[in-house]
């Protein structure tokens, strides 16, 4: 219990009050004794019980937070962070993009182990602790803080039906990344426990980007980007059955999942060579790309969290970072398999390309490529946080109620990684690729892993 929770629950044990023996007689008695600073005996009534009241007495508190020094004033612009202007002037030239860029989340739990006010009350709490959602997005790709606004890119609110109260969340990738919205969750659990939030200095992390945009190391970078893939004369993704994307989508699209039978030896082999499974997926899925297109080089883009302090660990927005990467192989005499890889190598002390790009990515490369830039529809390895990360602290049994598929993916081809299970989920463009392509392309996958643990 925190400290406010342990006060009112006192006061409920010395007058041997009941959690549904609130009336209005009782509410009053309770705010005269907890003297508790702005305690209203509507918060009474309506949290009933010591846990409740005091995660609405903590919202109002959050709410009524003065800004601090490091909020920055209402009428300060920003550009939108790199991912958020890429979503964003994808919206302008289609609307329907919206649509594609947006995630619906339901979860449901029963009535008698969650109570619906004070779910409530945390979601709004955790809401305004996130200054992303009182953020205006001008048309022109600028962004400015008003408090107590509300961006309409959230849509999220608490319901009971049927003996359920449900939990209805639909957030837009342009106001952040996936880890944004598992800190969003955990805090929603932890103002359900009358916790207090950790601070987002969202605005402050605008404050800074802006300023090392200017700097003479981001143009630096930059330039080496460019040198090293501005020109890329290898493939970027499976070819694609139709380049111009004129595939039927009659159905409601399904990404493919698949289960490695591979799974304990892979992550065997990247404990004692230690690497981590995102490096050992970015080269299995460059040689899948290789085979593929019968090239020996291939490029990907593989995603960063992007959060190296743990300031930037509590702060919703878009901070990974989209990190381009290209690979060689030679062939051996039968010309079916990769015998080793060119210098420089995949992972190594400072030299590799995994930390050779981490270091160059405050530089947004392919997001800020000219239009026309293949390394737009590159296909992208990313690891998905954990689910169970998310649902970390949850009060009660949540299951989560499946949303209706849309009939189009949000990419041309991401392959998402789960390390819960390790499963790989291919999501991609039904227009361009056919189902059995992209099971093909998966077996590839699976055949350098088998090739790259036996070698």
């Amino acid at each position: 219990m925190n400290p406010i929770e342990e006060r009112i629950a006192k006061v409920f044990l010395e007058a041997g009050i009941g959690d549904g023996e609130v009336t209005p007689a009782v509410a009053e008695q309770i705010v005269e004794r907890c003297h508790i600073k702005g305690l209203t005996p509507e918060d009474v009534m309506q949290g009933r019980t010591p846990q409740g009241i005091a995660a609405l007495w903590m919202h109002r508190r959050m709410a009524l937070r003065p800004v601090s020094s490091n909020d920055e004033p209402n009428d300060q612009r920003y550009p939108l962070l790199p991912f958020s202007r890429l979503v964003h002037n994808a919206i302008l030239h289609d609307k329907e993009a919206a649509q594609r860029w947006t995630f619906p989340v339901q979860l449901r739990a029963k009535e008698s182990e969650i109570d619906a006010a004070r779910l409530s009350a945390a979601l709004e709490t955790a809401i305004n602790n996130h200054p992303v959602f009182a953020m205006h997005i001008t048309e022109d790709g600028q962004q400015w803080y008003e408090k107590g606004y509300r961006t309409p890119y959230l849509s999220a609110k608490v319901y009971n039906e049927d003996g359920y109260v449900y939990l209805s969340l639909t957030l837009n990738r342009i106001l952040g990344d996936a880890t944004s919205f598992v800190l969003f969750a955990q805090n929603i659990w932890r103002a359900y426990r009358g916790e207090a939030l950790p601070h987002d200095n969202y605005l402050r992390y605008l404050q800074q980007y802006v300023a090392h945009t200017k700097s003479n190391t981001y143009r630096e970078h930059g330039e080496w980007l460019v040198q090293q893939y501005g020109t890329p004369n290898y493939p970027l993704l499976p070819r694609q059955d139709s380049p111009t994307g004129e595939l039927p989508t009659d159905h409601p699209y399904m990404p493919y999942i698949v289960t490695p039978g591979y799974a304990d030896k892979l992550t065997t082999f990247c404990r004692q060579q230690k690497i981590s499974l995102n490096a050992a997926f970015c080269l299995l899925t460059a040689l899948a790309i290789m085979d593929y297109n019968g090239t020996d080089k291939a490029g990907l883009t593989w995603a960063y969290m992007g959060r190296e302090t743990n300031e930037q660990m509590h702060i919703f927005g878009s901070l990974h970072r989209d990190i381009p990467m290209k690979l060689t192989k030679t062939m051996t005499k039968t010309g079916t398999m990769p015998s080793h890889l060119h210098t420089p190598p995949l992972w190594g002390a400072g030299g590799g390309l995994i930390e050779q790009g981490i270091l160059h990515s405050d530089y947004p490369f392919t997001l800020s490529s000219p239009a026309d830039s293949p390394w737009h529809n590159a296909v992208n390895v990313l690891v998905q946080p954990s689910m169970a990360e998310a649902m970390e602290g949850c009060p009660a049994e949540f299951e989560f109620i499946p949303v209706e598929p849309s009939n189009e993916s949000y990419c041309m081809l991401d392959i998402d990684i789960n390390l819960e299970s390790l499963t790989l989920t291919f999501n991609y463009s039904p227009r361009h690729y056919k189902a059995e392509s992209i099971r093909h392309f998966a077996t590839l996958i699976e055949r350098n892993a088998e090739w790259l643990i036996n070698k």
